[in-house]
């Protein structure tokens, strides 16, 4: 077993752009994200993605946008964008410290839409 005598709390992350050398992970803007966010995983072609997921599905950019501030200041969720280049590749979102769902999270607390 690890020794965590030393071990101290960490901000949680989702605060601030993170560069790594391949990808970069931005908390999401909508105004900058929201329409690659959209074609991602919003409208009627990707309706079929939400079908066990209890959320959704977002025929409108609206409602997306609604569901994401809604799961900020309700839930504490922090959503990032991962972006290689100038490409949207995924969008992550996570609870934050404070939050409670799991939105129907994977083993890490997370859902990766």
């Amino acid at each position: 077993m690890t020794d965590l005598l030393h071990w101290t709390a960490r901000r949680t992350p989702g605060a601030e752009t993170l560069a790594g050398t391949r990808v970069r992970l931005e908390p999401l803007d909508w105004d900058t994200h929201g329409a690659g966010v959209f074609a991602a995983v919003g409208g009627e072609a990707n309706a079929g993605i939400w079908t066990w997921m209890p959320v959704g599905p977002f025929l409108q950019p609206d409602a997306l946008q609604g569901f994401l501030t809604n799961a900020r200041e309700r839930e504490g969720w922090r959503t990032m964008v991962i972006r290689a280049g100038d490409r949207l590749r995924c969008i992550r979102t996570q609870a934050g410290a404070h939050g409670g769902g799991d939105g129907g999270a994977g083993a890490d607390g997370g859902t990766c839409l």
